[in-house]
């Protein structure tokens, strides 16, 4: 991923006219380059693999119906940070996006600054989420899915990372170390069988594991990506 140096975005549309305009788009922002254009979801992975972009915007109505799939496999191939431009927040496709595993859900009516900000974010190991598909993932009905139950501690560890607390900050709230804090993390991530911080907080909302919280109008961030070593 992107330390100090530019942030390369690889974008994937079957429309050249969304090419030229996200690259007219990051041109006003010097450390974001436009790196190539993959015009359907085969070209993405050989492109992804071949370029190793930081970031992968994709265009989620062109990877066909099983765009869950193929979300999942660019996330496992790590080809860089997959974020998803999407034209609405559906409850299920925004569980689905959540449960791939992807870096950022973002909104099409996004504003150019806001969207450099999330790129940004997401360069420097961030998920960033637009709040409507928070909101819209986190309305979704307890299905068939059955999870073994959290202890005290672990659902108290869940709460204050859906609050947006780092784990510095529930270490200190619950004056446990920052290496129990992980230890939990990982026991969460295990019994709700998940990878990142947001689908843990997107499951344990799911089956009301824990309380909602309220979803700010910003980009929802949550960071690090990466929190069990």
């Amino acid at each position: 991923m992107a330390g100090m140096g530019l942030i390369r975005v690889l974008t994937v549309d079957s429309r050249p006219i969304i090419h030229a305009g996200v690259r007219q788009l990051l041109a006003n922002f010097p450390d974001i380059v436009f790196v190539g254009a993959a015009f359907d979801r085969e070209e993405a992975f050989v492109l992804a693999r071949s370029w190793t972009p930081d970031i992968v915007l994709i265009e989620s109505d062109d990877l066909g119906q099983a765009w869950p799939d193929a979300l999942r496999r660019l996330v496992r191939e790590r080809a860089g940070a997959v974020v998803v431009f999407t034209m609405a927040a559906t409850e299920e496709g925004s569980y689905q996006m959540l449960q791939a595993g992807v870096q950022g859900v973002l909104l099409k009516g996004i504003q150019p600054f806001t969207l450099a900000q999330a790129l940004r974010g997401i360069a420097a190991g961030q998920q960033v989420f637009d709040p409507e598909v928070t909101r819209a993932a986190l309305t979704m009905k307890p299905g068939s899915r059955t999870t073994e139950g959290l202890s005290s501690r672990e659902r108290d560890v869940l709460a204050l990372l859906a609050n947006g607390l780092s784990n510095h900050e529930i270490s200190h709230r619950l004056c446990v170390s920052q290496a129990t804090v992980k230890f939990h993390y990982a026991n969460i991530f295990g019994k709700l069988g998940v990878r990142t911080r947001a689908q843990a907080v997107a499951v344990a909302y799911t089956h009301q594991l824990i309380p909602r919280v309220v979803v700010d109008r910003e980009p929802v961030y949550f960071t690090p990506r990466r929190v069990v070593s």
